[in-house]
């Protein structure tokens, strides 16, 4: 069964409920006691799903707010156990330092998720930023090799100069492709 953290739209549509149709009759549908409602209403326990959804109709019935599911639960974490979030929430003991152990060594604290998103959006500005430079020095090198090619090879001959306005457009090409395929054979740094 799921559950969620007591927040406070969710304390709000529990007591629109129970204000709506009485404790007696709230207590009755939602087959809960008082004191857990209660303790709800004081932000203690996780509340299950199915208490807030019986909430929501309540208030829907009554033409009160809040009366949608995703409303009320925005922004709060849903657990399907309830010792989940309560274990994360209770503070870790300490161990008792000796003097003969070793001073404990932290352990690399993995990436979080927004730190991981950052890191991979800052990847891509990279990887975008030296794309577009690359693609730009091949270009300009692409128009000045040809427009340089076709006035010299036009000394020689219109073959010279079709020659030489086409080789260095040929070659700027086989230089990108040349690059896209180095890019692809590097290991990420994010995966490894």
């Amino acid at each position: 069964m799921p559950f969620v953290e007591p927040g406070e739209r969710v304390k709000r549509a529990l007591k629109g409920a129970v204000t709506g149709v009485g404790w007696d009759a709230f207590l009755a549908e939602a087959k809960v006691g008082r004191e857990e409602v209660e303790g709800w209403l004081q932000g203690k326990g996780l509340v299950p799903l199915s208490v807030i959804t019986l909430a929501c109709r309540i208030n829907r019935g009554t033409r009160r707010d809040l009366t949608v599911l995703t409303e009320v639960i925005e922004g709060l974490e849903v657990v399907f156990e309830p010792r989940t979030l309560e274990k994360q929430r209770a503070p870790a003991p300490k161990p008792a330092a000796t003097s003969a152990s070793k001073p404990a060594q932290t352990p690399v604290e993995p990436l979080m998720k927004g730190e991981e998103v950052e890191a991979r959006r800052l990847e891509r500005t990279r990887a975008f930023s030296q794309l577009l430079f690359r693609s730009t020095v091949i270009t300009f090198l692409m128009l000045v090799g040809s427009l340089s090619g076709y006035f010299i090879g036009e000394r020689f001959g219109t073959l010279y100069a079709g020659l030489g306005l086409i080789l260095p457009i040929i070659a700027g090409l086989a230089l990108a492709v040349f690059w896209s395929f180095r890019g692809k054979a590097q290991p990420s740094k994010l995966t490894s």
